[in-house]
């Protein structure tokens, strides 16, 4: 093991002349990462942050390339950062970004010269030390898989990434639990699908006889029509307070929309049950 400093060019080198052996892999996975503060930003900070982040791989990469053999790999390891914006860490994220480019031209240059492939594995949010931050664990919402990743899941990729993937070139292995694909803003978007009362209906035909149920629901311009999956998860409500389910139901709606959902034919079927309390409360808006 051969300690370097990445702010000095000159120990980079030297740890690289030193090495008197063939390479047959090298994998680069340095991180400088610091908040930033936009009002009052540390420009020092910034360029130390391409320093590790981008300057030190460059510069790696290029030398260590002329010790592989052919048909050897290299992996950059990279963050999703790469792909988006950031609020706090420029520097982090936009040498991240550089990094996937810079990774892209190693392939186009030295696979031809050396034959050595270039690729890179990016990661997403990684738990561990970190897992005690706030911030890491309100994300697991927006991870599919609703948690953090682990270190030897990236450890695996990387591996494959290095000694598997002989195809593979230019290329980055995204390892992020779906974080990149998430859209927080569509994710309702197939509530008409009728996948939405599936997933609620089970809560109805699995209730048992006795259990107490209350229930909000924030009526939309679009609910409570003839679509099937609407009136078979209406009929649930009914069936599990002919079992013995206890329910109170509280219906919101927009003033504008009162007096049109008080006529609808289902919400008239709740008002005349008396199995079923039943309550419709007008928003502000």
């Amino acid at each position: 093991m051969q300690p370097v400093n990445y702010f000095k060019r000159e120990t980079l080198i030297q740890a690289v002349n030193e090495i008197k052996k063939d390479v047959y892999g090298f994998i680069f996975m340095e991180i400088f990462f610091e908040l930033e503060d936009s009002l009052d930003f540390d420009y020092d900070q910034f360029e130390k942050s391409y320093q590790v982040n981008l300057f030190s791989v460059n510069l790696l990469v290029r030398e260590i390339v002329k010790k592989m053999n052919f048909e050897s790999s290299i992996v950059l390891v990279n963050s999703i950062e790469a792909y988006r914006g950031s609020f706090g860490a420029s520097a982090y994220a936009s040498a991240q970004a550089a990094k996937e480019n810079l990774m892209k031209t190693f392939a186009n240059i030295y696979t031809e010269i050396y034959g050595v492939r270039v690729n890179s594995v990016v990661a997403g949010w990684i738990g561990g030390v970190m897992e005690t931050d706030d911030t890491f664990n309100k994300t697991k919402d927006s991870i599919p898989m609703k948690r953090l990743g682990y270190s030897y899941e990236i450890a695996d990729d990387i591996y494959l990434m290095l000694t598997r993937h002989k195809y593979s070139n230019g290329t980055s292995l995204v390892s992020d639990g779906g974080y990149l694909s998430f859209d927080e803003q569509s994710k309702t978007e197939d509530l008409d699908s009728g996948k939405f009362y599936r997933i609620l209906d089970k809560f109805f035909t699995e209730t048992k006889k006795g259990s107490e149920m209350w229930i909000i629901s924030t009526m939309m311009d679009n609910e409570w029509n003839e679509d099937p999956a609407e009136r078979k998860f209406i009929q649930s409500n009914f069936d599990a307070v002919n079992r013995g389910v206890k329910m109170e139901r509280i219906f919101l709606f927009s003033k504008k929309n009162l007096n049109e959902y008080k006529k609808n034919k289902y919400i008239q079927r709740y008002l005349s049950c008396n199995k079923i309390i039943t309550r419709i409360i007008p928003s502000s808006k």
